[in-house]
């Protein structure tokens, strides 16, 4: 599957090209909103914001749904479990070190 651009807000791809994608995943997220998910994370309480979404509702990033995943954030087109969110923003940290 060809990357479009960002699975969160919906940029396109010819317009935001530094996109973050999770090893084996087909989803991509800009670095703007890594910032935006990654200000989600750190503003939530411990237990905060880790509930199941509804059954029809999930992440677009790993594609679990409902009472298979945690903590949905929700963006303009898509959403991002905290499992996912975590990962997006240690890789966008890592890519970051690496310049």
């Amino acid at each position: 599957m060809a990357l479009t651009g960002c699975a969160y807000c919906g940029t396109a791809l010819k317009d935001f090209p530094d996109l973050v994608l999770l090893p084996g995943k087909s989803a991509s997220i800009c670095l703007g909103c890594v910032d935006t998910v990654r200000d989600v994370l750190d503003s939530r309480l411990p237990d905060e914001g880790e509930g199941h979404p509804p059954p029809d509702m999930g992440c677009d990033f790993c594609g679990g749904k409902g009472e298979e995943v945690r903590g949905l954030i929700a963006g303009a087109v898509g959403s991002v479990c905290t499992d996912c969110a975590k990962k997006l923003v240690s890789e966008a940290t890592a890519r970051a070190g690496k310049v």
